[in-house]
């Protein structure tokens, strides 16, 4: 009757059917968390609450201004940002010192309820002792009161503002804006006074620090002056000189800064004029030394139209090329002589004797160009060699003046650094004296950055109990509760409901299901067309019998219709109903399965195995003896021992019987199997009602002996364990296992949203839940 799928997840129908199912236990937790909150309103005192504002102003100060003795101290420590001075404010304000000066100021200690009284059970005997003692020697009767006052007092920075609320809770109005008010008038005071004190003592520090720091002064100027005196230099001088030398390595003018010339400076600065034009002295001489090395009367002649010839003055080119006049001339000749040469060997020939007295006038002019180059070598060597000793002169001379320079500097550093020392000292004291003057005159006026912007007020409504709030709160938490517990009580239940948890446990299909009967179908008399002496018993009629439109009779024959489908091709003969265990309704299904096979015209026998508990005789409204123990012990013949239905002549009971004292032994023996075969050979069909399967073993033998077995499993009755246990024990025998009868199935139950009623009268049969 289903395929035998895995164990699927929550879907949302199995969510909403087991809210339908346990639908009063949740409105019974909702109704009761409910009245709860209804309670505690109701019992619960009025409490008031009252609030004060507290302003840190950004602009104030603690005590002094900004260039006072705490901003000095400000912005040594760098201070705190924002946050962090809130909370600062907010945690002294909740302190057990607050705490305490707030009630000093009040004299709480001496009213009810902080002043403590004698309960039903006599005096604490810890606050006793502290009697008549001041509040700050007490332990006991200290920590009482501050733990009261605490629990009314709730103290919060506002986010993003300067702003601190302070709120008390009481059951007296007038008394939480009395306290929230006091709080906040406590700590401004308390803040004043300590900002007081902490400028005082400062100013008596810095008393004591000035008189060190005037005697630093001192002797800082001392040694300015005594410098002065070693060095010949003044503070006077640095100061017309803009106070910074700047002579260097490179001379910048011989001055130092101001108007003010130094004679060593200018010195060194002539030096490195002179040194510079030495330098570019040398440098020409020597490119051209270098040049008339080449001997060539080209190069050497190219000198005197140069800028080599006017850069330094050089004796050997002299001023515009002078100095090479006799080369020049010697270089004319030559010119001269080449044409009349030329002119002559055109004229005259090769062979002419006048062109060999010109050949030896040339030979001799280029001679003497050469001897006039070597001499223009030897002038510009003189002058290379001499440029260079004036410039090593005036080098050494630069060298050593400089050496003085630094010195000079050397010493002008030192002055400024005694003239900066003395100048520093001095500013400090000053600025240091001019604080603590600042700091007498305001340390008796001190302000503080802490304002009451709104003061506390009583107000009308209480703040608890809210009779909105609460038992919103109770109807909301005893929903949360009462689904909460459905479920885990859902789960917690191992009891088998469906027919589909059924088949996923025992892995066997369910044949059909058997509803449930109430008190109301079982008033027989009063439904039309049923027989009137059924009234007079109604536990022992079947209701296909007294009411056989019903559903539970249509159930039964739809099993009879299941058992026969099953063994379509090997009709049944010997067929076993048996249960995990007793009170699952095993004997009522055996007996109304006979009565459906019976009404479909086969002749039954219903034999009675449980011999230990027999009930099927109370149905048939019979003897329970002679029965199947007499038969198989041999005292009576079958025959004797059938009982014939009243109604059914075609249905017929073996009783069980005498109890025997081994019915496993009976039911095991041959005498047992015989009986089985002759009652095959006068009946159609026998079903045999068998003890529970975890009871005894009985059930597991007759197993082997039937046809088939089907197990009767009673809804919202057995558990998921027990009715595992019995598949495993069947599964050890070898007998034909058809299925599952599910008996008293509720149909109107949120399991289903509709049951098989739907023949005759709905008034009182199937009607939908």
């Amino acid at each position: 009757m289903g395929s035998f799928a895995p164990p699927e997840e929550e879907s949302l129908r199995d969510i909403l059917r087991v809210l339908r199912k346990r639908r009063y236990v949740i409105l019974a937790w909702t109704l009761g968390a409910l009245a709860i909150s209804l309670l505690v309103c109701a019992v619960m005192k009025n409490h008031y609450i009252s609030t004060a504002t507290l302003l840190v102003d950004k602009k104030g100060s603690s005590g002094l201004d900004a260039g006072s003795l705490s901003g000095l101290a400000s912005a040594m420590g760098g201070g705190d940002d924002l946050k962090t001075e809130l909370q600062t404010h907010a945690a002294v304000l909740q302190s057990d010192t607050t705490v305490l000066m707030v009630v000093r100021r009040l004299g709480l200690d001496k009213v009810p309820p902080y002043k403590y009284t004698p309960g039903r059970f006599g005096w604490n005997r810890a606050i006793k002792a502290e009697l008549g003692l001041p509040l700050e020697k007490t332990t006991v009767t200290r920590e009482r009161i501050i733990g009261m006052i605490t629990n009314g007092l709730k103290v919060v920075p506002e986010q993003d503002t300067r702003l601190i609320t302070v709120s008390y809770t009481s059951t007296d109005a007038e008394q939480a804006a009395e306290l929230a008010n006091a709080f906040v008038n406590v700590y401004i005071q308390e803040y004043l006074q300590n900002n007081f004190q902490a400028t005082a003592r400062a100013s008596d520090w810095l008393t004591g620090q000035l008189d060190d720091l005037k005697s630093r002064v001192a002797d800082s100027q001392q040694k300015l002056s005594d410098y002065e005196s070693k060095s010949g230099l003044s503070v006077l001088m640095l100061s017309m000189s803009g106070g910074s030398n700047s002579a260097g390595t490179g001379g910048g003018g011989g001055s130092m800064g101001g108007g003010m010339h130094i004679p060593a400076v200018d010195k060194l600065a002539s030096l490195n004029q002179e040194l510079t034009a030495a330098e570019a002295d040398r440098i020409t001489k020597e490119a051209i030394y270098h040049l008339t090395q080449t001997q060539s009367p080209e190069v050497v002649m190219g000198l005197g139209t140069s800028s080599l010839a006017t850069a330094g003055g050089s004796a050997v080119i002299g001023g515009g090329g002078q100095g090479l006049g006799v080369l020049q001339g010697l270089r004319q000749q030559e010119a001269n002589l080449r044409m009349q040469y030329g002119d002559a060997l055109t004229k005259y020939g090769a062979n002419n004797p006048h062109l060999a007295e010109m050949q030896g006038q040339m030979a001799a002019l280029n001679q003497a160009i050469r001897d006039e180059l070597k001499r223009i070598n030897e002038r510009a060597k003189n002058d290379y060699e001499l440029a260079l000793q004036t410039e090593d002169g005036i080098r050494k001379s630069y060298v050593q003046q400089l050496d003085d320079v630094n010195k000079l500097n050397d010493n002008t550093i030192q002055l400024q650094v005694l003239a900066g020392e003395a100048l520093s000292n001095r500013e400090l004291y000053q600025g240091l004296y001019s604080k603590l003057q600042s700091a007498s005159i305001q340390a008796g006026v001190s302000a503080t950055n802490l304002v009451l912007v709104d003061e506390a007020r009583p107000t009308a409504e209480p703040v608890r109990p809210n009779w909105k709030l609460y038992p919103a709160i109770g109807l909301g938490a005893g929903l949360f509760l009462g689904i909460a517990f459905a479920f885990v009580y859902e789960n917690l239940d191992d009891s088998l409901v469906t027919t589909e948890q059924v088949e996923k446990v025992g892995l066997l299909p369910v044949l059909t299901y058997i509803p449930l009967t109430r008190p109301e179908d079982k008033e027989v008399g009063k439904l039309p067309g049923a027989d009137a002496n059924a009234a007079l018993n109604p536990l022992e009629q079947s209701p296909l019998i007294v009411r056989s439109n019903s559903p539970a009779a249509e159930s039964y024959r739809a099993l009879r219709t299941a058992i026969m489908l099953s063994a379509a091709d090997n009709p049944l003969r010997v067929l076993l109903v048996t249960s995990s265990l007793g009170g699952d309704g095993k004997t009522t299904i055996s007996y109304n399965l006979a009565v459906a096979f019976a009404q479909h015209g086969q002749r039954v026998l219903l034999l009675d195995a449980d011999m230990r508990k027999p009930s099927m005789h109370t149905l048939f409204r019979t003897r329970k003896t002679p029965g199947l123990s007499e038969v198989l012990t041999g005292g009576i013949q079958l025959e004797k021992a059938l009982v014939t239905h009243d109604s059914l002549s075609n249905l017929f009971l073996l009783p069980s019987g005498t109890p025997p004292p081994n019915p496993a032994d009976l039911i095991g023996s041959k005498r047992f199997d015989s009986l089985l075969e002759e009652a095959k050979t006068q009946f159609d069909l026998v079903i045999i009602d068998s003890p529970p399967v975890l009871m005894v073993t009985d059930a597991v033998i007759l197993s082997t002996k039937a046809d088939g077995t089907i197990i009767v499993v009673r809804s919202q009755k057995t558990t998921r364990p027990v009715l595992k246990r019995a598949v495993d024990v069947l599964s050890h025998s070898y007998g034909r296992k058809l299925g599952f009868v599910v008996n008293g199935m509720d149909t109107k139950s949120v399991e289903y949203y509709y049951s098989y009623g739907y023949y005759g009268d709905n008034k009182y049969y199937g009607e939908e839940a």
